[in-house]
């Protein structure tokens, strides 16, 4: 079941370009005082506050290269 690793993958990956759009958006109000205050800018920083999107992502990545693991021990042993 490769798939289960490729979709772990995916979904860090995914999490990396999230997590990076939103600091992009806060670093960037820092600095350009006409972006602070925009919605553009206050989503990025709700995201980036936001704990609990990484935990998810992090617990299913994991159970998927777990069951994959699994899977593939099961299947060559």
């Amino acid at each position: 079941m490769s798939i289960l690793f490729l979709v772990g993958v995916v979904l860090q990956v995914v999490l990396a370009a999230v997590n990076k759009t939103a600091m992009w958006g806060c670093y960037y109000g820092e600095i350009e005082p006409g972006f602070c205050g925009r919605w553009q800018h206050r989503t990025c920083c709700w995201v980036a506050k936001q704990f609990w999107i990484d935990l998810i992502v992090d617990v299913a990545s994991l159970v998927l290269f777990a069951v994959g693991t699994g899977v593939a021990l099961l299947v060559f042993t």
